[in-house]
């Protein structure tokens, strides 16, 4: 329809805006940015003590998660990362980096099944979501490949939790029916609570 059309043209646009945006930065500036994020994720993880949490591994210019999984892998919970298989995001658990990783064909890294146990997504208490836009209202938009709007209904008990830096976060995204809105967005400006 000429709506739902108009609806993926401005999602398009955004994306590109918001990546244009985060892209510009300096590499030093997103790095303490980033870690500034990952403290506030980490006083977040502190105040909610999840059993077990998702996180992910940043690529390009996303928020830099590589501090927090290391303050995480010291901890006693069950940490998990996605890896991409065909259509849909697997958690796999992580302990040791070291021999766990591999390269993925896009240059990140990402779990290695060989050396990895799978963990239950059911099961998972706290979710870091990556994205390219949030609004305040908790709504994301991803990269149009969909993999998080397939993994989220399947966490029915996790806290959703957006890493973005401000220059991603706008006023409103057009929403769609299955999308599904985080519950916080950590900026380097604070903690955004989107409880509707």
């Amino acid at each position: 329809s000429q709506l739902m059309k108009k609806i993926q043209v401005e999602k398009q646009r955004l994306r590109i805006k918001a990546q244009n945006n985060r892209d510009k930065m300096p590499a030093k500036t997103r790095r303490n940015l980033s870690q500034k994020i990952c403290r506030l994720a980490k006083q977040l993880i502190d105040t909610h003590q999840p059993n077990s949490i998702l996180l992910y591994l940043h690529m390009r210019s996303e928020v830099e998660t590589s501090y927090l999984l290391e303050s995480q892998l010291s901890s006693d919970r069950l940490v998990g990362l996605p890896r991409v298989e065909g259509q849909n995001l697997k958690i796999y658990q992580i302990q040791n980096p070291d021999i766990q990783f591999q390269s993925h064909k896009w240059g990140m890294k990402e779990p290695n099944p060989d050396q990895c146990t799978s963990l239950d997504s059911n099961f998972l208490d706290m979710i870091l979501v990556p994205g390219c836009v949030f609004d305040k209202f908790g709504y994301r938009l991803g990269y149009g490949g969909g993999f998080y709007d397939r993994l989220l209904p399947n966490c029915p008990r996790a806290l959703l939790v957006g890493l973005a830096f401000s220059v991603q976060i706008v006023d409103l995204l057009p929403s769609e029916d299955w999308d599904y809105p985080v519950d916080f967005i950590l900026t380097e400006n604070g903690v955004i609570s989107c409880f509707k």
